[in-house]
């Protein structure tokens, strides 16, 4: 076997010769240096410090005891994932355009997927004390926050069967007691519930059109914060040609990696502004959907 090793190589991938049964080693360097945090963002949508960060945090479960000359580093297989999830391209395309075998890039993204879905309960979290809450409220356009995903179905499931067996209804269920709690809110494709706000589907008189309008408005930041991690994330645009379990556990990484571009501060041109929240009035009527919806379009729409 024959190799031929370039000055500064990061590491070295085999390619057979045609023609030939012995081995040449073409010379690869995937490192984050000589780059711009624009031109970073651009091929991985991360910058300089966020990249180190990820790297220093997934350093545990991807470092690999060997002695090989040619294996991985932490930070080559944090951005081979990074380009696999930002570009949405085929594994052979990923390898192509980085100098790595298929397979390495399978076996990589499948470890980054795995060791950011590990992650998943310190990233993704639900607000549940009031402190948060109040914070998530106030704050609600600003965040652009994803506080929970469900990635278990595959696309011919409803919406409303998903959310009808998730963990998030389930506790929504048991410690939903008040207006104060707050709501989430949903289209005409799920129940309204004391705690999940639906349209109206026939609005009669204007506090009930006002209700439709503002809800409707509101649910554009949900769906605006879907495009922002599309945008960011092609691969949750493109045909993954993976098991339905692996692409699940790809949707719950890009959501971390969602998270922790907003908490590295990440660009993002497509912020809205903060909005201010009414005072919210003690409720006494009946605890149903439809009660609450009712005493909601009353209370703040009807002016």
């Amino acid at each position: 076997m024959a190799l031929i090793i370039q000055p500064n190589a990061a590491f070295m991938v085999p390619l057979k010769n045609q023609g030939q049964e012995k081995k040449v080693y073409r010379a690869y360097d995937l490192n984050i240096l000589g780059y711009s945090d624009s031109e970073l963002r651009r091929r991985y949508r991360f910058g300089r410090r966020s990249i180190e960060y990820l790297v220093d945090t997934l350093r545990d479960d991807l470092k690999r005891p060997t002695n090989r000359g040619h294996a991985l580093t932490v930070e080559q297989q944090v951005l081979i994932a990074l380009r696999f999830y930002a570009s949405g391209s085929f594994l052979q395309v990923v390898g192509d355009t980085l100098g790595v075998d298929k397979s390495c890039v399978s076996r990589v993204v499948r470890n980054v997927t795995d060791a950011l879905v590990a992650r998943k309960d310190a990233y993704i979290t639900w607000p549940t004390d009031a402190e948060h809450l109040r914070t998530i409220q106030s704050g609600f356009y600003q965040l652009g926050r994803l506080t929970n995903v469900c990635a278990k179905w595959p696309g011919a499931a409803h919406d409303s069967h998903i959310f009808r067996t998730s963990a998030l209804c389930h506790h929504l269920e048991q410690h939903h007691r008040r207006i104060a709690d707050g709501f989430i809110l949903g289209d005409n494709g799920y129940p309204c519930r004391p705690f999940l706000l639906t349209p109206y589907f026939n609005p009669h008189g204007q506090p009930e059109q006002r209700y439709n309008d503002s809800l409707c408005a509101t649910r554009v930041t949900i769906e605006r914060t879907f495009g922002r991690w599309k945008r960011r994330f092609h691969v949750l645009n493109s045909e993954v040609r993976m098991e339905p379990s692996r692409v699940c556990c790809i949707v719950v990484a890009c959501a971390v990696l969602h998270n922790i571009a907003i908490d590295m501060c990440e660009p993002d041109d497509d912020r809205a502004n903060i909005d201010e929240q009414p005072p919210v009035e003690a409720y006494g009527g009946r605890h149903d959907g439809k009660g609450i919806r009712d005493h909601i379009a009353r209370t703040f729409f009807a002016q």
